[in-house]
């Protein structure tokens, strides 16, 4: 393996390479501590062979050490939104339980920019708009130019798509139902899209009514199929009427 020695001015650039300071916090620590009274010690750091002196002990301690005053500061909002959830908003967070793919992070992000009162948006559809998931309307001779999603809150619109890619990847759910449908017609992409307005519907209606969300399952679309074979089969069954 080739050699990559970590120099002062590029320490960083390394870290972020080989995986990040959290991945790596035991092992750095590991360097640290490691007094053999060499002034160089080779040590194996994810894909890179690190040539670790003196001064690059020194710079790893400062970082480790605004490593934890931020991770601390992190651990510290995140029980502060916690609580404020669990006193203002318990219901809402309640109730985003029953929603598949939205976790934790994600209801607390949804309520903190959306909040729960809803009656600021006339219909869903003004919702999705806001969060900037809305369809273009676009058109010309029947086909849509451009159904890229629009400028909206970002913050929601990142974790509302992140709640629909790991909504969809739940087996024998609707959502996975769902996305397998739309994926025989579309790409992927615009697939997660539409599944992503569906998810801020339900998302609006159970703000708007705080009511938990009845998942309709997978066997929702096997019985809209069997509507569908039912009606085609019928329509084929009509006596054929005489126009002569």
């Amino acid at each position: 393996m080739k050699q990559q020695v970590i120099e002062d001015v590029n320490i960083m650039p390394q870290l972020d390479r080989a995986g990040g300071l959290d991945m790596h916090k035991n092992k750095i620590i590991g360097f640290i501590s490691c007094k053999d009274g060499s002034n160089q010690e080779f040590r194996e750091f994810g894909t890179y062979t690190c040539e670790l002196q003196g001064y690059h002990r020194t710079q790893l301690q400062m970082l480790l050490a605004d490593y934890d005053h931020v991770q601390k500061q992190v651990d510290f909002l995140d029980k502060s939104i916690a609580d404020i959830i669990r006193e203002h908003y318990a219901q809402a967070s309640e109730c985003f339980d029953s929603i598949s793919g939205i976790g934790v992070k994600s209801a607390e992000i949804i309520i903190s920019e959306a909040g729960k009162d809803m009656s600021r948006f006339p219909s869903a559809d003004h919702f999705t708009a806001w969060c900037g998931i809305a369809p273009g309307n676009n058109e010309s001779a029947g086909k849509r130019k451009n159904t890229s999603i629009k400028k909206g809150n970002s913050y929601l619109r990142v974790a509302i798509v992140g709640a629909a890619w790991a909504a969809v990847r739940m087996k024998d759910s609707y959502w996975h139902a769902l996305f397998d449908k739309l994926r025989k017609r579309m790409k992927a992409q615009k697939a997660i899209v539409a599944v992503t307005r569906r998810l801020l519907k339900v998302v609006h209606n159970t703000l708007e009514t705080l009511t938990i969300y009845k998942e309709k399952g997978i066997a929702h679309f096997v019985e809209l199929q069997a509507k569908a074979g039912l009606y085609y089969n019928s329509k084929l069954s009509w006596p054929q009427t005489n126009t002569d």
